[in-house]
């Protein structure tokens, strides 16, 4: 596989990461303060993508710097 393709890859979970932190946030924003086992799956599925995001976005700026260098 090449470069472009694995960028393309990368921006599409990127893309799927993005989402499933959103939808996390809407649930947490949307959850009773007393609903204490619901705040920690929150915490922590938000925990995770956003390790998930963090991961991708580095993918995704090495892959950019690879593309750019072999362009020059």
């Amino acid at each position: 596989m090449n470069t472009e393709q694995l960028l393309q890859n990368t921006v599409a979970e990127l893309a799927e990461a993005e989402y499933e932190l959103e939808r996390w946030l809407l649930i947490l924003r949307a959850t009773d303060i007393s609903q204490t086992n619901i705040l920690v799956v929150c915490r922590e599925a938000l925990a995770a993508w956003k390790t998930k995001h963090d991961q991708l976005m580095g993918q995704i700026s090495y892959l950019t710097n690879a593309t750019e260098l072999a362009l020059h």
